[in-house]
């Protein structure tokens, strides 16, 4: 398991952000425990971020398992941060 500190907000609601952890991923899906009592449903769009990766995709399945909430989430895109801080720092001339 893979257990990677997270940071996950729902898309239409930016401002509710919740910390997590990544479990797995495999293939488009990942597997998330979410802390807090921001409750997520399936249907919902959600960005989550480990300290390398923004992953967007979309709630699957929403469970509550041993007083945490777990997600298996859709993954739709996913995006390398470092290679775009790089590509960042190259357009600004840097």
């Amino acid at each position: 398991m893979i257990h990677d500190r997270i940071s996950l907000a729902v898309v239409q609601k930016p401002e509710t952000r919740s910390q997590g952890r990544l479990l797995e991923i495999e293939g488009p899906w990942a597997k998330l425990a979410v802390e807090g009592r921001n409750r997520l449903r399936p249907g919902d769009l959600v960005e989550f971020e480990t300290g390398e990766t923004l992953y967007l995709g979309e709630v699957e399945i929403s469970e509550v398992v041993e007083g945490e909430q777990r997600l298996k989430v859709h993954l739709e895109h996913s995006l390398d941060l470092e290679k775009t801080a790089w590509i960042q720092k190259l357009w600004n001339g840097g």
